[in-house]
């Protein structure tokens, strides 16, 4: 995660620097200004833009963690971190518009009922993950039953981040579940990057052993392979 915290803190003073050099002339009228001069404005403009837009985006997803983070104390295990923002923790960084935990499946009505009381509507609940929204927020939750989930929803660590300190899944533990996910539907090519990303930036510290066990259970021994001669 820390990692991810400094590209924010990059990206934030690149906007304020921005700001401070370009906004006074931002609303100059293009047609007052050469056609270069007006290219450049409009360039420097979205750029600043997009840092608000990244700096509030945020903001908001540390607001939503915060929120979660106080009433986990209400279920029998606190609930790890998994997904897009789970992946800065072991030092891949990307884009994400959702929150994601693995939590206990015992703690699943509780959780139901804590998210409700936060504003959030269920859209789709089962007996392994449930969805959640509340106005173009995400929360993403999947349910640890099998021995596998629920032994690495136990070691899972904890974490300082910018969000606060979290308890976030093992690097193992997420391409597993990035694995299960590519599996259940080939078309996620983003989980194949996170997957290539993960053994890429972590080649030096991964259980192979474990990793090797996860491609075997799902009969991808040879993906395993292929991306390790290209890591």
């Amino acid at each position: 995660m820390h990692v991810y915290y400094i590209q924010y803190a990059q990206r934030t003073r690149t906007a304020q620097a921005l700001r401070s050099t370009v906004a006074p002339h931002i609303h100059l009228p293009t047609e007052t200004a050469t056609p270069a001069c007006a290219t450049r404005l409009r360039a420097a403009s979205a750029i600043v833009q997009t840092g608000s837009a990244y700096h509030g985006r945020m903001s908001r997803l540390a607001q939503q963690i915060k929120e979660a983070l106080a009433g986990f104390d209400r279920l029998s295990m606190s609930p790890a971190l998994i997904g897009g923002l789970a992946l800065a923790s072991h030092r891949v960084v990307r884009a994400t518009r959702s929150v994601d935990f693995l939590v206990d499946a015992a703690d699943a009505d509780r959780l139901h009922e804590l998210l409700l009381t936060l504003g959030y509507t269920c859209i789709h609940r089962s007996d392994d993950a449930a969805n959640y929204v509340r106005d173009d927020e995400g929360f993403d939750v999947l349910y640890a039953q099998r021995p596998e989930a629920r032994r690495l929803l136990a070691e899972a660590s904890e974490r300082s981040t910018p969000f606060g300190h979290l308890r976030v899944i093992s690097a193992e533990g997420l391409i597993a579940f990035k694995l299960q996910s590519l599996v259940n539907d080939p078309s996620r090519g983003r989980d194949l990057d996170d997957i290539r990303a993960l053994l890429k930036t972590n080649v030096d510290t991964l259980d192979m052993v474990r990793v090797r066990h996860y491609f075997a259970l799902f009969e991808r021994q040879d993906l395993l392979e292929q991306l390790i001669e290209h890591t």
